[in-house]
């Protein structure tokens, strides 16, 4: 029987020169805006940003008036807003990048529904400097994205909050995990209103048994695109919680 011929090992070279051509292309033609498609914006890793004109198109929420439980608008006196000085947040702390209108709103529904997976290192740089910028108090040990239900996940082609997830860990320097499983598929949040939503999401997760040591007496940053009313945040959380978890803080693209 012929023997089987060993497979040469890549030189190292290759991948530096590699890496070198990868380089000159960027220079050469660097991303263009994510907005308008016209002005050159790319980000220190090379993948695409946005352009200033279009990042000052954007809505932004106040610095000094935002809800340290949603991040989002801060209308009260408190260091909560109404709604989460109301609800009940099984989480620590929270932070938002964008309210979910104008052209902030039309870039989640593009990368949500469009398949448009280019934003996720973008929407991942910002929530990460939004991170930094609030100072949180407490210090994440892992990310854990909201998922999807296969099924879900089939038609839509990714999960968006994973990959943001994914993106949003290298930025940070602390490992993406996902533990939390969808047990059944929900109809869509955005058709309910708050009671709807809870019911739609009771006992939509779990975490397998065999996966709760990863998140045993471990501070979660768990991702999801969109905070509307906080639900399926809750629901996600309370579960990790109920698992070994030993606390949570939580991070979204936009706040509804």
């Amino acid at each position: 029987m012929a023997q089987a011929q060993a497979i040469p090992e890549r030189h190292p070279a290759l991948g530096i020169v590699g890496s070198l051509f990868r380089a000159l292309d960027r220079i050469a033609a660097p991303p263009l805006c994510l907005i308008c498609g016209q002005e050159n914006a790319s980000a220190p890793d090379g993948t695409a940003g946005v352009c200033d004109a279009c990042k000052a198109a954007l809505p932004q929420f106040p610095a000094n008036r935002r809800c340290q439980l949603c991040g989002g608008l801060n209308d009260t006196a408190l260091e909560v807003c109404h709604e989460c000085a109301t609800t009940p947040r099984p989480w620590q702390c929270g932070v938002t990048v964008f309210p979910y209108q104008g052209a902030a709103g039309d870039l989640v529904r593009d990368y949500k529904y469009h398949r448009t997976t280019a934003y996720a290192p973008y929407f991942a740089r910002a929530i990460a400097h939004q991170w930094r910028t609030a100072e949180p108090l407490v210090h994440p040990d892992c990310i854990v994205p909201i998922p999807l239900h296969w099924l879900r996940r089939l038609q839509r082609g990714f999960n968006q909050a994973e990959l943001v997830a994914k993106f949003l860990a290298k930025d940070l320097g602390i490992p993406c995990i996902t533990p939390l499983r969808r047990n059944r598929q929900t109809g869509h949040q955005a058709r309910l209103d708050a009671e709807g939503r809870l019911r739609n999401l009771r006992r939509a997760f779990c975490v397998p048994p065999r996966l709760a040591p990863q998140i045993a007496d471990r501070t979660i940053l768990l991702i999801d695109d969109v905070f509307t009313t906080g639900a399926t945040l809750s629901a996600a959380a309370e579960v990790l919680l109920a698992s070994g978890a030993r606390e949570i803080a939580v991070a979204t693209i936009a706040r509804a």
